[in-house]
This record gives structure tokens, C-alpha cells and sequence, in this order.
């Protein structure tokens, strides 16, 4: 695993791609932080991951992660993927 760069810059109230709205933070680990948000555009709630950019290939980790979880999505047994992506500050 790599070295984190940064730590991500997010506050309760923040908005996201202008489809989320940060409600709290959930929990926090050595992957990054799950913060509760709420759909703009339909009201329904979900969690939102958000790791810290680093510094090697874990940027490939991510990926995988994408993937395997977008090959789940017809299983009633995963999560559903709502949206994938990175900014300047979190990915």
C-alpha cells in the first residue's frame, strides 16, 4: 500500500459533483472515510467512500474496486454503485 498525499477536504454540508449532499461522517479507516449523503436529485440517501490520493499505483486499487463492484450489480447481495470518480482533492 502506498503513502497517503493528503488528507480529503470535506465538511458536513458540502456538495458533490452537484448530486450529493454530505449529512455526516459514518466511519473512518486506513481505506478513507464513509460519509452518509443524500441524493439532490431523488432524496434517497447513501454512503459515499472517499480515500485520500497516494502515492504508487493505488490508484489501480481503486479501479479494481470499480469494477468488481460494477460486476456485482445484479447480485441482491452487493451495493449498489451509484457513481465513480476523483477530483483535485479526494478520489
Amino acid at each position: 500500500m502506498g503513502t497517503p498525499v493528503g488528507t480529503p477536504k470535506i465538511a458536513i454540508g458540502d456538495k458533490i459533483k452537484d448530486q450529493f449532499l454530505v449529512k455526516k461522517k459514518l466511519g473512518e479507516g486506513s481505506c478513507g472515510t464513509v460519509y452518509l449523503v443524500l441524493n439532490i436529485k431523488d432524496t434517497k440517501k447513501a454512503a459515499m467512500k472517499v480515500e485520500p490520493f497516494m502515492k504508487s499505483k493505488d490508484d489501480e486499487i481503486l479501479k479494481m474496486e470499480v469494477y468488481v463492484l460494477k460486476r456485482m450489480q445484479r447480485s441482491k447481495h452487493a451495493c449498489r454503485l451509484l457513481a465513480a470518480g476523483k477530483t483535485l482533492s479526494f478520489r
